[in-house]
């Protein structure tokens, strides 16, 4: 028979009298019964524990039922994960020193890199480059046909095809292949791991392909005809603009270490191949705004000499005063600096123009991210500031509001430029004329490659990434452009060896995973109004990144001070230089046909990618559709 509980025996009290009943019949099983009654005592244990567990459950669930499961357990979920996140993090680290550890025993490898480091110009680079793949069998790679990275048997045809043709005065012939091979990505001849297995360039099957394309784009330009062949070539070109895109350089953000874009700029520019539309948020604000605002001549001059370019990033740089002096502030002020004073020390890098003026002085298309506080609320998406939607907008203030970091200064006022030249507040046209103030870019939008694809037809995009709380996490497992790997080719090229490189990639998936469980549960706190979540989750790299090498701990221990010596800033740009050497070959293999066909439109009196900014809304025509006859 069930014997019911005293109605008088309050529920709350019930796990103690458990335990308390438990406690006598263990010590007169264990007098009476010897081994039995252990035995009997264990199974006690387990139904008293049993017992306890549920009852916590329970109390768990009634809980969860009066005031909501998020309420009660969003700390417990929130500190679960986050132990996880921390267990994470310190294995990814071993796994990132063992790494190391491996690499070190690679000698030979080591002192390649010494010798590269060695070179001051591209030239000498490219021969020290040439030198060390033969001597590791590399240029054989790069000369042998068969492989599985793209589609060898058609780019040889490919090549002999447009070149018989093109012999053959074959115009019908040449635009039709044409079309189909300025396809981004056309043949596979952009996969990244192309350009990962030597230093000097990618297989010769594809810089043929390429020096082809030039070739043929070149001649079909030149070429002389009757009034319809002029029509139809003006056609084919507009086309064929549209169909292959454009390229973008985009600029992360990254304290003082945004001064590292200036050699991606320097490199490009040397190079030929900088592109005409440049992004840039936070500290790569400055760093595009400068591109966009100068010529050629005048920016090269800037980046040769870098007495200027220290004055206004180091001794008399916006970062000034020691460390006690900027937690005094915060203490006081909630912030460091005043913006006014940014404004003003932007001057330098602007030249007191806004984006329209600078699109008409050097042809280039600056856009700066920055993300709204807007009265409607902190979930306002962030913008794209440029020539086309806010032509009038002063780039110093859009720098600064791209700048605007919590705590570094207050939410930041976009200024306008009015025709007497004087400034004013901006007022969005579709604000209500509410004012609208900014904060850092980076926070929601620090590549912003969608919107660039949208507005400007960007099909290629060369990343400079140097936030500094993503360089620790880019490991380049498999090597990367212009600069392999010590793994064995033979098994995948895998810096460490295979173990270590799953490790690697497996632990940074989980701690994402993790991470964006997080955001999606809510439980992550917004400090100062910020989603700080998203500067890990949105999107980091593009066609082609470009990453510092040599970090050092001492640079992170300076990240919101000025540059400390002109020295610090020469390392910074010939670091981020030798990057774009290294990557000379992937984006040459882009940026040669771009240019090549910007110039057949120029020859042919047509304004290069003029419909990139405003793509046709029709299906993307086939090459029957817009062939030369």
């Amino acid at each position: 028979m069930n014997a019911s509980l005293p109605s008088w025996l309050p529920a709350r009290i019930l796990p103690h009298a458990l335990v308390e009943a438990a406690t006598s019949a263990e010590v007169i099983l264990g007098m009476v019964l010897g081994e039995q009654g252990t035995l009997a005592i264990k199974v006690i244990d387990e139904l008293t524990s049993a017992s306890a567990l549920n009852t916590i459950l329970a109390a768990v669930a009634l809980l969860c039922l009066a005031f909501g499961s998020h309420h009660i357990l969003r700390w417990p979920i929130f500190y679960l994960i986050s132990g996880l996140m921390a267990f994470d993090l310190a294995c990814y680290a071993i796994v990132r020193l063992m790494i190391l550890l491996v690499d070190f025993f690679y000698v030979t490898t080591r002192k390649t890199e010494r010798m590269l480091k060695a070179a001051t110009t591209y030239e000498s680079w490219l021969a020290a480059a040439e030198l060390a793949d033969r001597s590791e069998g590399r240029d054989v790679w790069r000369a042998e046909h068969p492989t599985k990275l793209y589609d060898w048997r058609h780019t040889l045809s490919t090549t002999s095809r447009l070149r018989n043709a093109r012999l053959a005065d074959d115009a019908r012939t040449v635009s039709q292949m044409l079309l189909h091979c300025l396809k981004p990505g056309h043949l596979g001849n952009l996969e990244h791991q192309l350009y990962c297995q030597a230093r000097a360039g990618t297989k010769v099957a594809i810089d043929e392909l390429t020096q082809e394309l030039c070739t043929s784009l070149r001649w079909l330009a030149a070429r002389r005809g009757t009034a319809e062949f002029t029509e139809a070539r003006q056609h084919f070109l507009k086309i064929a603009c549209s169909v292959y895109g454009t390229s973008a350089l985009v600029l992360s953000g990254g304290a003082i270490f945004g001064v590292y874009h200036f050699g991606v700029v320097k490199g490009l520019l040397i190079r030929g191949t900088l592109p005409r539309i440049i992004s840039g948020a936070s500290a790569g604000a400055v760093v595009a705004a400068t591109a966009c605002c100068r010529t050629d001549e005048e920016l090269r001059f800037v980046l040769e000499d870098e007495k200027d370019l220290y004055r206004e990033m180091g001794s008399h740089g916006p970062l000034y005063g020691s460390l006690f002096w900027k937690l005094q502030q915060l203490w006081r002020n909630g912030v460091i600096y005043d913006w006014r004073d940014f404004h003003q020390h932007m001057f330098w890098f602007t030249q007191g123009m806004t984006f329209k003026e600078a699109y008409l002085k050097t042809g280039r298309i600056l856009n700066i991210c920055c993300t709204p506080l807007r009265s409607r609320g902190a979930r306002a998406p962030p913008l794209m500031l440029n020539y086309l939607d806010t032509p009038n907008v002063d780039i110093a203030s859009a720098v600064c509001a791209s700048s605007c970091l919590p705590g570094l200064t207050h939410p930041v006022e976009l200024l306008e430029k009015k025709e007497d030249g004087t400034l004013r507040p901006y007022h969005d046209a579709d604000d209500c004329n509410d004012r609208i103030s900014m904060r850092d870019g980076s926070f929601e939008r620090d590549v912003p490659l969608q919107q660039l694809a949208s507005l400007f037809g960007v099909t290629f995009t060369i990343v400079s990434q140097v936030n500094p709380h993503v360089l620790p996490f880019w490991a380049h497992v498999r090597g990367r452009p212009g600069r392999p790997s010590g793994g064995r080719r033979k098994a995948g090229g895998w810096r460490g060896g295979f173990l270590l490189g799953a490790m690697e990639i497996s632990i940074k998936e989980d701690l994402r995973r993790h991470l964006m469980t997080l955001q999606r549960l809510e439980l992550l706190v917004n400090l100062f109004g910020v989603d700080w979540s998203q500067i890990w989750l949105q999107p980091q790299e593009g066609s082609v990144t470009l990453t510092p090498s040599d970090v050092y701990i001492s640079d992170y221990l300076h990240t919101f001070e000025n540059l400390r010596s002109p020295e610090i800033l020469s390392r910074f740009i010939r670091e981020m230089e030798r990057a774009v050497w290294e990557a000379d070959a992937n984006i040459q293999t882009r940026m040669r046909v771009e240019v090549a066909l910007a110039n057949a439109c120029k020859e042919c009196g047509l304004s290069p990618f003029t419909n990139a900014i405003n793509p046709p809304t029709s299906a993307t025509p086939t090459a029957t559709t817009c062939v030369i006859s």
